[in-house]
């Protein structure tokens, strides 16, 4: 993969205020472990009767607790963790462990000493401390890294603190560092650390922190080759996005990047569906779809446009797919499609509508299609040119689409 310039963020670790806090975390963190073995076996949650799921979740709590810093300690897959807002794709996430955890963890650990579930359940009390002793070693030190594998979402279900943009880190490959750096050198970039919360790198922190780094500690080969600087389309933002991106020249494919898709989600196609779905409805990311209860697929959104759900798939080049019309019937033949709360509770199924409508998008514009079938387009030929993007061609889409409702 050629190189392009890619950018960082700084996450800052803290730990929660007290018990009944992190009991909440201990248990949304069961919770996640639950569904991630669900979708793991293909099982709809929503076909899991309330009492399996409360027994579940609740031997997961007991049994084998974790913290939202022990998720990285033990260097748990797929997790989503609070980051910037930017485009991180491809690019790299570090972690600063900062001093309110310590103050923080003891406090929680005075609290478990007559805490009656903490006496009841030794596991969670083995959990507190094996946090406690991780923070009272590194406390106020960047202490590791991991590199971004999808563009920040609005939500509430990862980890992290006192943010609500997650994206998804290859924290499988966490890489901790064998000499952390110290909060004054941090000082020096500058990054005013002021409680937990996350920071964007820009200018050439990014790179310092790298060389820093390197004097004393090995670093992966992808930390290492990567080139930070203003990414290719960090001009585009939620304000000029309709007028900019038809003039901007995008070609990406694999070579660009490793998660092409997300940056043409992240640029283009969450500016897009926001502005045809309706307004001040959800819209439902990575939106899973099931036939007689059994996983069909996951389609990159939901949205609602004339007060009826419609799929929307996001593809880097729709030519280039194979069977492409095989595959967005996972989701228009599908007989519902879940939607997660924000505390990632029992999902809820909501009834997928009859109308076999899903809309498709990549670089080079949006294509309709109906009952598996390109309508008034073909897989090399967009209905919607991107380079005829405006607020005329938006509402043509929401027009377009109504007439098959």
């Amino acid at each position: 993969m050629s190189n392009r310039n890619v950018a960082a963020g700084l996450t800052v670790l803290g730990f929660r205020e007290n018990l009944d806090i992190l009991m909440q975390e201990f248990r949304k963190n069961a919770e996640n472990d639950y569904i991630t073995s669900l979708n793991q076996q293909g099982i709809d949650p929503t076909t899991i009767s309330d009492k399996q799921w409360r027994d579940e979740v609740q031997q997961r709590y007991t049994m084998s607790p974790k913290s939202d810093i022990q998720c990285i300690i033990k260097k748990l897959p797929d997790i989503e963790w609070t980051a910037p807002k930017q485009d991180l794709v491809d690019g790299a996430l570090f972690f600063y462990l900062g001093v309110t955890a310590r103050v923080n963890v003891r406090r929680c650990l005075r609290e478990a000493q007559t805490h009656k579930e903490f006496q009841k359940y030794p596991a969670l009390m083995q959990s507190l401390q094996e946090s406690a002793a991780f923070i009272e070693k590194y406390a106020r030190t960047l202490i590791g890294v991991a590199k971004v594998k999808s563009i920040a979402v609005y939500d509430n279900s990862g980890a992290g603190f006192r943010g609500r943009n997650y994206t998804k880190i290859d924290s499988a490959n966490f890489h901790f560092f064998e000499h952390p750096l110290s909060l004054d050198f941090i000082k020096t970039l500058p990054v005013i650390i002021n409680g937990p919360t996350v920071y964007s790198l820009v200018g050439d922190k990014s790179k310092r922190i790298v060389n820093e780094l390197k004097k004393t500690n090995t670093l992966p080969e992808w930390l290492d080759n990567m080139t930070f600087g203003d990414t290719n389309f960090s001009h585009i933002n939620a304000q000029n996005w309709l007028t900019t991106l038809p003039q901007t020249s995008i070609v990406i494919d694999s070579s660009v990047s490793s998660s092409p898709e997300q940056l043409l989600r992240y640029h283009f196609f969450n500016y897009l569906i926001k502005a045809i779905a309706d307004e001040n409805t959800p819209i439902v990311e990575e939106a899973s779809h099931w036939i007689n209860n059994k996983l069909s697929g996951y389609s990159d959104y939901v949205l609602q446009i004339n007060g009826t759900w419609v799929p929307f798939e996001a593809k880097v080049n729709v030519n280039s797919e194979r069977d492409i019309l095989e595959q967005i019937k996972k989701y228009t033949l599908s007989e519902s499609f879940l939607m997660g709360s924000d505390d990632r509770i029992k999902p809820t199924r909501v009834v997928m509508p009859k109308h076999r409508i899903c809309l498709l998008g990549d670089q080079h514009g949006i294509y309709l299609t109906v009952n598996s079938q390109f309508i008034d387009c073909a897989s090399d030929r967009p209905l919607w040119p991107r380079t005829s993007l405006s607020k005329a061609l938006l509402r043509d889409i929401q027009k377009r689409v109504a007439q098959y409702l």
